[in-house]
């Protein structure tokens, strides 16, 4: 077993925050990426060769990373009686490869984009510290965002540990933190 897979990635990111007023502060950043390489993991070449089909060895594609735009805004806003956090994120579509192609990663997915929103209220003492209920909506506006298709189907697929997944649509959490 040989690892012949190799790969680049380069980008940049630009980030920008402000405190707008002593209660109101933002944050935006933006990522360009561009991840090429004759493979996405080490085994692929090896799978190809499994199937009796020919490996991808010699030309550079888009790796399965290969997201090439990320825009996340970051706004909070604080009182006296509570914090709300809100992130935006906005992905560009990640490669996938189509049924029956020849060459790994040839299309591109849609546009992904979430929207999280958390409000923390007054604290309360307790147990020698302090007890925080809070409210946290992630996916807020139920976009339904597909980060996987099956390469051999062109079926959307799930990530199902992946950070960026909101496949599960609309969640919403109620709790309390303790602080010590």
């Amino acid at each position: 077993y040989t690892n012949s897979a190799s790969g680049k990635a380069s980008g940049f990111e630009v980030t920008v925050q402000k405190r707008l007023t002593e209660k109101l502060s933002g944050r935006l950043s933006y990522t360009y990426m561009k991840a090429t390489g004759t493979s996405s993991t080490a085994e692929d070449n090896f799978q190809l060769a499994l199937a009796g089909e020919s490996s991808t060895e010699s030309i550079d594609v888009p790796l399965s990373w290969d997201q090439r735009h990320s825009v996340i805004f970051d706004f909070d806003y604080e009182t006296n009686a509570l914090r709300l956090d809100a992130v935006f994120r906005l992905f560009s579509p990640l490669p996938f490869t189509t049924p029956g192609s020849s060459i790994p990663n040839n299309a591109r997915q849609s546009w992904r984009s979430i929207l999280d929103v958390k409000l923390r209220f007054n604290s309360y003492r307790a147990f020698q510290g302090r007890l925080v209920p809070f409210l946290e909506i992630r996916n807020l506006l139920d976009e339904e965002n597909i980060v996987n298709v099956h390469d051999n189907t062109g079926i959307r697929a799930y990530r199902l540990f992946d950070p960026i997944n909101s496949n599960f649509g609309r969640r919403l959490r109620v709790g309390m933190s303790m602080d010590f």
